[in-house]
């Protein structure tokens, strides 16, 4: 039972020293911040599984392209090294029909800790060739 609400807690967004001060006041034991450590790490590795990246992205990519209007598509380079991911909504489809001069929108979130580029052009002859 603990467990589980310390998985609610976590799946939900806490940070781990509301989790630890939660389960103490649930508990009245001397929960430590490197036990909640510990708890979700292991947490987070049972949800994940035993899937490598490259099958959870498939899955996630499948999942996605599963719903009505969503795409997906895949650049790699001559090595078959995945270089870009494009994923676009039955939303977005409907804004690049209304706007065709559009190439690309390229929407990060919190990418600043990986040093991700924060834009990106894309440019695609007639041949459909594409070079970013």
């Amino acid at each position: 039972m603990i467990l589980a609400f310390a998985d609610v807690m976590q799946s939900s967004g806490s940070k781990q020293k509301r989790i630890t001060q939660s389960l103490r006041d649930k508990t009245g034991q001397n929960v430590t911040l490197q036990d909640v450590h510990n708890m979700v790490a292991r947490m987070r590795e049972e949800r994940r599984g035993s899937d490598t990246v490259e099958q959870r992205l498939e899955s996630l990519l499948r999942g996605f392209c599963g719903r009505r209007g969503n795409r997906a598509s895949l650049f790699v380079d001559d090595a078959t090294l995945a270089q870009t991911i494009t994923v676009r909504t039955r939303q977005m489809r409907r804004w690049f029909k209304a706007f065709p001069g559009v190439m690309l929108v390229d929407t990060t979130h919190n990418t600043n800790g990986s040093r991700y580029k924060l834009f990106s052009f894309m440019i695609q002859d007639l041949y459909g060739h594409v070079s970013l």
